[in-house]
């Protein structure tokens, strides 16, 4: 299994050159993955540098209806 930050960097190598075009210039991106029941198997790889601004948008996206 490769170490935390192989994986970090590999994953923000495909943000960077798979997704990130697809946005606006400054678009934030974020990937959360995790293992339910496993606190030591969450990923947070994000070109945010703010973290208040990632518990920002879980908070509002709590607020907001489900898309049916």
């Amino acid at each position: 299994m490769a170490d935390l930050h192989e994986l970090n960097m590999r994953l923000g190598s495909i943000l960077a050159q798979k997704v990130e075009p697809l946005f606006k210039a400054g678009t934030e991106l974020t990937i959360i993955a995790r293992t339910p029941g496993n606190n030591e198997a969450d990923v947070l790889v994000s070109s945010e540098q703010n973290l208040d601004e990632i518990i920002a948008l879980i908070e509002r996206s709590k607020k907001r209806e489900a898309i049916k």
